[in-house]
């Protein structure tokens, strides 16, 4: 299965602005404070902003709750920091306007809906067992297992900084095996309710053919079908017909899972 370099390089450069603005009714002083704005990188996590986020607003809120834990909201929900930033806003911002207009909150934290991410490390480490959970499906962790410590730095170190090349120095071992993979590392949104679909997929069908992303959504969705549904990977429309393998070598998130949106018409 071939590395598409174009492709890997479009997925890496995509970008979202985005507005973030302090809750209101968290917000100490007279005036409320500027905006934060950034362009947010897909292939990114919402973490790595903490203490740039952080920052601009501290000084906003209480002397106690600027220690707390942040979180996010976007439309009344809270954003789920450890899926990629692309995903959150393909399956949340189907109708958001641009900036993406997102709320900080240092206070209330809602437990029961979200995890806890008090700094950049736990994210990292967060997306190391992304990382390792996509390798067990693939090989039962044969890659991983023999992973340096360097080489794993050297991932988050470039996820951080956008260095595609130094991130795919790593990633190559873990796209490239030397034997075919088990299953494909796929999780599929549904943006009606938001629900995660993930089964053990293979890399073929029944005909010893390679197993298409079509295939795969007509299983698991009952009555899919173009007409019906759209279907998001990165942000655009996802190509059905490409083999599964191929879409999970190019256009998987960092975390090496391919994230599709699947949401009605």
């Amino acid at each position: 299965m071939s590395e598409d370099r174009d492709v890997i390089e479009a997925i890496w450069s995509g970008s979202i602005p985005a507005c973030f603005k302090l809750a209101s009714h968290e917000c100490t002083s007279l005036q409320n404070p500027e905006p934060f704005f950034a362009m947010l990188p897909r292939i990114s996590y919402l973490p790595l902003l903490w203490e740039k986020i952080q920052r601009h607003f501290a000084h906003f809120v209480t002397e106690e709750s600027r220690s707390s834990p942040i979180w996010l909201e976007y439309n009344l929900v809270p954003l789920r920091w450890q899926y990629p930033i692309g995903l959150l806003f393909d399956l949340l911002g189907e109708k958001a306007t641009l900036p993406w207009n997102i709320t900080v909150h240092f206070n209330d934290f809602p437990v029961k809906e979200v995890l806890a991410c008090p700094s950049r490390q736990v994210a990292e480490a967060q997306f190391l067992n992304s990382i390792k959970e996509a390798d067990f499906l693939k090989t039962r962790k044969k890659v991983m297992n023999t992973m340096t410590q360097g080489e794993r730095r050297q991932m988050t170190a470039a996820l951080h900084s956008l260095r595609t090349e130094n991130f795919w120095a790593v990633n190559r071992k873990l796209m490239f095996t030397g034997e075919p993979w088990k299953h494909v590392p796929l999780r599929v949104f549904l943006s009606e309710n938001c629900r995660q679909l993930q089964k053990l997929v293979g890399i073929s069908n029944a005909e010893n053919e390679p197993l298409t992303l079509r295939e795969v959504l007509n299983d698991w969705i009952q009555e899919f079908s173009d007409e019906r549904y759209e279907v998001l990977l990165h942000g655009v429309p996802a190509p059905l017909e490409a083999p599964l393998q191929w879409l999970g070598v190019n256009m998987s998130y960092a975390d090496n899972f391919l994230y599709v949106v699947v949401r009605p018409k």
